[in-house]
Parts: structure tokens; sequence; C-alpha cells
């Protein structure tokens, strides 16, 4: 079931984000305290795989590699704002649409309900684009890792 975010909050409320990609971003996740994809634990989560991968998570390389300096005081979201501000500095960075779309497509993983096949739909992003996200997805959350092996081999082979 698709499920489209609403960008409002009672324990959190953010202003509309002006920023075109931001505002289209946004609308995918939801951002309500029990609905947030980064409540808690998840944020301890990341943080402790980020800290076995020798503090650099895959996401942090794809934003650093975007001209985002010290990715990991962005990534994980704690609330909508920083969610907000996470989106934001994303749009802003020196990728193309294509790979910033790849971008909101991983954090869209997280709500673990396949909204983000959508997203790729509706903003085009090829398959291949998003088996290697999900790939690089599933290696920071560092399940099913025979999964993202074979993402990335298809990958490879095209």
């Amino acid at each position: 079931m698709d499920v489209v975010g609403t960008s409002t909050n009672a324990s959190s409320p953010i202003d509309e984000p002006t920023n075109p990609i931001t505002r289209s971003a946004i609308s995918y996740f939801t951002i309500t305290a029990d609905h947030f994809p980064w409540r808690t634990p998840t944020p301890d989560i990341i943080e402790s795989r980020r800290v076995a991968l020798s503090d650099r998570l895959i996401f942090d390389i794809l934003l650093a590699s975007g001209g985002v300096p010290n990715p990991d005081t962005l990534y994980p979201p704690t609330d909508a704002e920083t969610l907000q501000r996470l989106l934001d500095t994303i749009a802003s960075s020196t990728y193309d649409t294509l790979k910033k779309d790849c971008l909101v497509f991983f954090l869209l993983k997280w709500h673990r309900d396949g909204r983000e096949e959508r997203f790729a739909r509706e903003r085009g992003i090829p398959p291949q684009f998003g088996m290697l996200a999900e790939a690089y997805w599933l290696l920071d959350v560092g399940v099913d890792l025979s999964v993202c092996i074979r993402f990335v081999l298809f990958y490879l082979t095209l």
C-alpha cells in the first residue's frame, strides 16, 4: 500500500519547504511521531552500524561525494525538521537530479513499505539505479547481504 506523508506534525511542526525538490520529496514521507521512519531505536541502530563500518556508512560517502560536509551530522534525521534539513542539503548538493532522487529513494527505504518504488516510478528512476540504491541501503543496514551482493553484481553487468 502506498502511503503518502504529510508535511505537518503536531509534535514537530515544520515550515513548508521552499526548495521544489524538497517540497516534492517530503510529501513521500510520513513524519508523524508514530510513523516517522527514524524513531527510536532506529537512530541508535544506524549509529552502531556506522561505528561497525569505521564511522563511514555508504550513505555518508554518497553525501560527501555530492559535496556535503559532515554527513554524519545530518543522517539519520531525528524528526521532521532534521529530515527537511537533510532533504534541503541533498537538493543543494552538486549531484544531478537523478542522483539526488536516488538519495531520496534510499531514505524512503526506511519506511519499509514499498513507497520508494512509487517514488522511483513517478520520478523516472531507471531500475538499475533503484537497485543500486537498494543495495547501498542493504549494505548500510547490514541485512540480507546476499541480496545486496546479487544487486551489485547485476548492476555491474549492465
